[in-house]
């Protein structure tokens, strides 16, 4: 009776009718090992082709990339720096003329009061044929200088295989920049030079102070002739005002100020701070 109960029941893949205690406790068995047999094979497979990726991919990727990568970083950062001087040579520029001419309408303001218009004609014609000259010259470098940074821009974006190429490039342009520089000073010197025996046939004496006014409220350059933008919000006259003539009204024997006020606009020159671009 226990057995006719273990043959009633239903087996997965056999028949009632046909099947036995044996076969019904071997199928189990073959169902087993069947379902195994991929469950081992997989993880094999999986883990293989995993540890064999790390070996092959990192080489052939790092040392072609590390280079370029540098030449390519010291490239834009060349590019950039000459960016930045083209700016910063526009800006002195503008910022020289815009001084120099607000200066210049101070001073002639001053000469035309304390001299009248006679006098002050006369000053303010050698100055402003001086300005003129200063203009043409620093315009002519300004103009000469964006060519060079244009050119070596140039050089640095193509034709290059090293770093060393592209710092050379940029140090052979700072050379090339003193050079301008000093021959420019030398030649705004001459000029300043020429204006100030002018201004001394008139007779009027001019001062190694009074100059350096002019220069920085005239011509908007500093005590070398070199770019002097000057304090901001500060139109300046000149804290010497050092021209002596030969009769008092023009300072009184000789050797005496221009006037004894020193300076129409805010403060003296003195009193501003010193810069140097």
């Amino acid at each position: 009776m226990l057995h006719a109960g273990i043959s009633a029941i239903p087996v997965p893949g056999a028949s009632i009718s046909s099947a036995s205690p044996a076969t019904l406790t071997h199928t189990p068995e073959t169902t087993t090992t069947t379902e195994t047999t991929p469950t081992t094979q997989t993880p094999q497979r999986f883990y293989r082709l995993k540890n064999q990726e790390p070996t092959t991919t990192p080489p052939t990727a790092n040392p072609p990339t590390t280079p370029a990568h540098l030449i390519e970083t010291t490239r834009r950062t060349a590019l950039y720096t000459l960016t930045l001087c083209r700016n910063v040579i526009t800006i002195l520029e503008l910022t020289r003329l815009r001084k120099s001419r607000i200066g210049l309408l101070h001073w002639l303001e001053f000469w035309n009061r304390y001299y009248g218009r006679r006098f002050g004609r006369a000053l303010a014609a050698h100055v402003t044929q001086a300005l003129g000259r200063v203009d043409a010259l620093f315009r002519g470098v300004a103009a000469d200088l964006h060519q060079l940074t244009q050119r070596v821009q140039h050089a640095v974006a193509t034709a290059l295989h090293t770093e060393h190429e592209i710092l050379g490039l940029l140090e052979r342009m700072e050379d090339e920049v003193g050079v301008r520089r000093r021959r420019r000073r030398k030649k705004a010197q001459a000029i300043l030079g020429g204006m100030r025996a002018r201004l001394e046939a008139i007779p009027v004496k001019v001062s190694d102070e009074l100059l350096d006014d002019l220069k920085r409220g005239v011509f908007a350059l500093d005590v070398y002739c070199d770019y002097y933008p000057g304090d901001e919000g500060t139109g300046v006259v000149g804290s010497s005002a050092g021209v002596g003539g030969e009769d008092g009204r023009r300072g009184g024997g000789g050797g005496g100020a221009w006037t004894e006020t020193r300076y129409i606009t805010r403060r003296p020159v003195s009193m501003a701070p010193n810069y140097t671009p």
